[in-house]
């Protein structure tokens, strides 16, 4: 049996080495789709929501929010009439405004009362 030359094993190394080559070259070109697929807008927004909505407290503090801002609108409507002047318009929008408020932090410390009991 004739061992192999070097030449014969240059080119053997060679053929490995083109292989290895264009494996690493498809393996870059997956990982780089997946990077811009990833670093997409639509994907940034998505992972920020999820964020968002799994926030512990979250939820509380929105419906907390929405029952205030009902709570002012209500209140505005029922004690400005619709025909007002630019001054009684301003107050109504103070009354809204303090009324959400209010609303909102009674709420706040019911709910912390009803944890802590």
């Amino acid at each position: 049996m004739k061992r192999p030359s070097s030449i014969e094993n240059l080119e053997i190394r060679i053929k490995q080495l083109e292989r290895q080559y264009e494996e690493q070259v498809a393996d870059i070109k997956l990982s780089a789709s997946g990077l811009v697929e990833s670093v997409s807008p639509m994907q940034i927004l998505k992972s920020t929501l999820r964020t968002v909505v799994n926030t512990p407290g979250l939820k509380g503090n929105l419906v907390d929010t929405a029952v205030g801002l009902g709570a002012g609108f209500l209140g505005k409507k029922l004690l400005v009439n619709k025909s007002g002047g630019i001054f009684r318009k301003l107050t109504g929008s103070a009354l809204q405004l303090i009324l959400t408020n209010f609303v909102s932090k009674k709420l706040n410390q019911v709910r912390d009362d009803n944890s802590q009991a």
